[in-house]
């Protein structure tokens, strides 16, 4: 349960950060931040609501997409570190969202090497999985909704 929410937060931090300090608008100068903002779509539509019915299959999506990740992660964390002072504690705590993929990575590898898939504990219920598995996945239909009242499909 711990990693399902662990990769919700991750998810939707990153996304939030990236539309944030890049947005959507600059264009494509770089794919690390398009392909980080798919994944962490990927991340919170996909891989959260596998791991709760199969946890394996759940595992390595979202140890693929948190992989997929951290080249922009690691982009902006040396740039934020080499454009700023130390002495700025507000630049740096732009980086702890870009810092979750790592965490993400490195607990869903242990998790996989070890292959203790019984750490992965939800409940035994089936109404309750399905709760589970649907709730990105309807949060993310209801983003998807709400903006596109601002574009124009029909032309």
């Amino acid at each position: 349960m711990k990693l399902y929410f662990l990769y919700i937060v991750s998810a939707i931090f990153n996304f939030y950060a990236i539309m944030l300090m890049w947005g959507v608008s600059a264009g494509f100068a770089s794919y690390l931040p398009i392909a980080s903002v798919i994944c962490s779509i990927l991340l919170f539509v996909i891989a959260a609501p596998v791991i709760v019915f199969n946890s394996k299959w759940g595992l390595i999506s979202g140890l693929v997409f948190s992989l997929i990740m951290t080249p922009f992660s690691v982009m902006y964390i040396i740039g934020t570190i080499g454009d700023s002072n130390y002495h700025d504690l507000i630049s740096l705590l732009f980086n702890i969202p870009y810092l979750l993929p790592f965490v993400v990575v490195g607990y869903t590898g242990k998790i996989l090497i070890k292959k203790k898939y019984s750490l992965i504990h939800f409940p035994n219920s089936l109404i309750s999985k399905i709760l589970l598995s649907a709730t990105p996945i309807l949060l993310f239909a209801v983003y998807v909704l709400s903006i596109s009242k601002n574009f124009s499909f029909a032309r």
